[in-house]
Formats: C-alpha cells, structure tokens, sequence
C-alpha cells in the first residue's frame, strides 16, 4: 500500500497552475469546488428521513452530508495519528495527515449526491421501473433492450445513488466541461463504496465491494482511470472504510434525535430503550404476530401492543413480520404507519435492499 499513491491529486483533465497568491492544496481546491457547486446546494430539497416536514429542526441531505463530512475529518485525523505514532509506518508522511483529512472532508460532503429522493426506496422504485417497463420500450421498431450491452442492461436494473454520485461529479455536473467537477482521483476512489460493475455485483461473496456497483457502463473509462492513478485496482480505497463509518455514526444518532423531536417516540421510551440494550439480543428482541411477545425487554417496559404492518391495514406477503426491528422501529410503524409504508426509508440493514418499503429503522437495531 502506498500511500503517495493513494492520496494521488491528479485529476482527470489534468490541470495544476501554481501562483503565489493560491496556497490551497489539490484537495483544499476540492473543498471549494464543492461547496460552491448548484449540485450540493440541491442536497437541501432531500429529506433524510421525514419527507415535507413543516420543522427546520429535522435533517435533509444536506445536513446529514455536513455532519458526515465533520465526523470524517475527525476520523481521518485519529487514524492518521495512529498511523504515525502505533503503526510507525515510515511511508505516511507527516503531510498525509492533513491530506487524508481534507479527502474525507471533500467526501463526506458529496457523498450522498447522487442519492435519489425517498433514498434507497427511491432507488428501488427506478430499479423496479426498469424491469416492469424496459422490455416494452422500442426505438424505431426494435426493442431497446435488444439494443443494450449486457452491462447496461444491468445498470438499469441495479441503478445505485453511490454510482450515480461518481456520475454527477464527474460528468453530469457541467463546470466548464464534461469532466463534471474535475476533482482529484484520490477523492473519486473515496467515494467509489462498490468498485466492480452491475455485472460484478455477488452479494453472497462475503466482500462488501461485490455488494452493489460502482460505475455506470459510459463511465468505465473515468473508473479505470482513478483506479489506476489510486493503485486500488478492483479494490475499495482505504479512505472508503473512514468513510462508511462516518456515515453510519451520522445517520444512526441523528435519526434517533429526529424522532424524538418528531413525538414518534418519547425521551423516556428511548432511556428505556437504551438501559436495556443488550447487543447479543439484537436478532431476538422483536415484536411477533402484532407485539404479542417482545422477548428480553427491560424490566417494567411493556409491549407497545399491535403494530406490525398487518395491523396498519398492509395485506402484502411479509407485512406482519416485524424482522427483528425491535421495540423502537415498532413503535415507529405504530405512530407514523401510512407516512412510514409510502415512502420512508428502512435503514435496518438487513432489509435496506429488500424492495419493501416497510419503514424506517432505528439504529438500536443493527
């Protein structure tokens, strides 16, 4: 692993002009690029969770990206420490430090940016779109997807907001040409979470860089090139690892804050919650058949009685199982059950790719 490698500032129209009066690094420049950009600013009108909330307190996008991008740096910064003092690795120079943080700074901001509304049920919504109607699209009498590579095909079926976040910044985002934001490789692969294509994806691997894909078919070329400059070739950037974690940590606290400031749950249901944590429990404490039994709750805290989606009125396949969620995502359902079933995004991770747009997890229950 070499690390001048994978902090690479090169970008892919190349272009570095010194002047005097400029003391910014590549990746500083990246900070600002970003910041300035129409497409970060549009992070705004996505909700993170509750759609059309008439509340500023609760997160969008934009926000939650803000916060990631915090926890990041702050990530990058202990770990690079770590590195030099624990690790002793003589080939992390003392200016990587400050480059790893602004990478992950860079990252945590537009991270998210290729997200569509509603999140991963919006994701699912545009993959199942593709597979019920693809087949019937014609162009001048022939099938479209009679017309398409295998890959696109695939891309269409499986489209990702982290693929189409390396799409925008790169491409889709117009600066002065079609090279999007031109930012440095060493950011690109950073935010590259799945580094195969739709035709790699194997989710019974056991490596989460085979879980979903990582670039469309039209933007293998920019793909292969930051995989090249970075020396990652096939593999997840180390940086992407920071980068997940900042993002869970983000997510996973804020929501619970959201919630309650929302009254779906009370401060003293979550106290309750928390003091009765138990991390070996977390695959048993669920609510079965309504919240007729919730197996290992605290002592004194009682079932919050029918909640599952059967009870909401879902006669779908599956609505009365609650999976496993526990008590917190239950009472979530029992609250806010038609908001939660027509478009809230279930966060468990679990049941986040199933395609059912059950509900919103909260993370006591990973």
């Amino acid at each position: 692993m070499n690390w001048t490698t994978l902090l690479c500032d090169d970008r892919i129209r190349s272009y570095k002009k010194s002047s005097s009066t400029d003391l910014r690094t590549e990746f500083e420049k990246d900070y600002h690029r970003i910041i300035g950009s129409a497409s970060f600013r549009r992070l705004q009108d996505k909700t993170q969770v509750f759609p059309l909330d008439r509340s500023d307190f609760v997160r969008t996008r934009l926000t939650h990206s803000l916060e990631v991008s915090s926890l990041a740096k702050s990530l990058g910064q202990n770990i690079s420490e770590s590195i030099r003092v624990n690790v002793k690795d003589d080939t992390f120079l003392p200016e990587h430090k400050a480059a790893v943080c602004d990478i992950l700074q860079c990252a945590g901001l537009i991270h998210d940016i290729g997200n569509p509304p509603f999140g991963h049920f919006g994701e699912t919504s545009i993959q199942d779109w593709f597979k019920q109607n693809l087949g019937r699209l014609t162009f001048k009498g022939q099938a479209i997807s009679d017309m398409l590579k295998p890959q696109m095909l695939q891309d269409f079926y499986h489209f990702e907001g982290n693929t189409q976040a390396f799409r925008v910044v790169t491409r889709l985002h117009f600066l002065v040409d079609e090279h999007g934001m031109n930012l440095t490789k060493a950011l690109l692969g950073t935010i590259i979470k799945y580094p195969v294509s739709s035709l790699g994806i194997d989710k019974k691997s056991g490596n989460i860089r085979t879980k979903k894909m990582g670039y469309f078919y039209a933007d293998k070329d920019n793909f292969e090139d930051v995989q090249r400059s970075a020396g990652t070739f096939g593999m997840r950037h180390p940086l992407t690892f920071l980068l997940e974690a900042a993002d869970d940590i983000a997510y996973k606290t804020a929501d619970i804050e959201d919630a309650v400031k929302k009254g779906c749950i009370s401060y003293e249901r979550l106290l309750q919650e928390l003091r009765g944590f138990r991390p070996e429990q977390q695959t048993e404490d669920c609510l079965v058949a309504g919240g007729a039994v919730w197996q290992g709750r605290p002592e004194g805290l009682q079932p919050p009685g029918p909640v599952c989606g059967a009870e909401l009125g879902d006669k779908r396949p599956g609505a009365d199982d609650c999976r496993g969620d526990g008590l917190l995502y239950c009472e979530l359902r029992r609250h806010h059950g038609r908001q939660l079933r027509e478009g809230y995004v279930r966060r468990n991770r679990r049941g986040a790719s199933d395609g059912r747009p059950g509900g919103y997890c909260l993370p006591l229950c990973f």
